[in-house]
């Protein structure tokens, strides 16, 4: 029937959309209410100010001497967000709450892959409101390691569930390069 059918969409829609909602409402709320605080937040968002300041994407520096505690790659996200949403902490702290969505949804379709839409939507929705989401609120380099371990992760387990060995292969080079990118944020 008509009513069925339609409930049945609106279960489908909630299983694909439900934990990035969530995850939007969770890790947008409050994100530029307060000021950079603890001594990493500060520091990571001053060494992408930096970057837009002289120019130099290439070498990360603090009080404008090379500072190389950390890879360039979550410096540069950093300063991608205070390039388009201003100095200050939406700027700094957006990019972290992009990663954390890419994380989101990496769970949610790594458990859809495994075991069917709703044990997906259920691991979204778990990731979506444990312990990442307090990475996700803070100007550090965790949360972007952790969206690209979940799409490493994602591409794995898309290799092991295909029955192709071509689909396998391309999703088993998906995966080190993610990890790649995931050895440039984190070193």
């Amino acid at each position: 029937s008509a009513t069925r059918s339609a409930s049945q969409r609106h279960t489908r829609l909630w299983l694909t959309l439900g934990p990035i909602g969530l995850g939007l409402l969770v890790v947008l709320a409050f994100q530029g209410s307060r000021g950079l605080a603890e001594t990493s937040e500060t520091r990571y968002a001053e060494v992408a100010r930096e970057m837009l300041v002289t120019g130099n994407w290439l070498e990360p520096s603090l009080r404008f001497e090379p500072h190389w505690t950390k890879p360039p790659f979550a410096y540069w996200c950093m300063a991608l967000g205070m390039e388009i949403f201003g100095t200050n902490e939406w700027g700094a702290r957006l990019p972290g709450a992009l990663a954390y969505l890419i994380a989101v949804w990496a769970v949610q379709k790594s458990g859809q892959v495994l075991w069917g839409a709703r044990a997906g939507c259920y691991a979204g929705l778990a990731f979506a409101l444990g312990f990442p989401v307090v990475g996700a609120a803070f100007v550090t380099t965790d949360i972007y390691v952790t969206a690209t371990a979940a799409v490493g992760m994602l591409a794995f387990v898309q290799a092991r569930q295909s029955s192709e060995v071509s689909t396998q292969r391309w999703w088993i080079r998906w995966m080190w390069c993610v990890l790649g990118v995931g050895f440039l944020i984190k070193g």
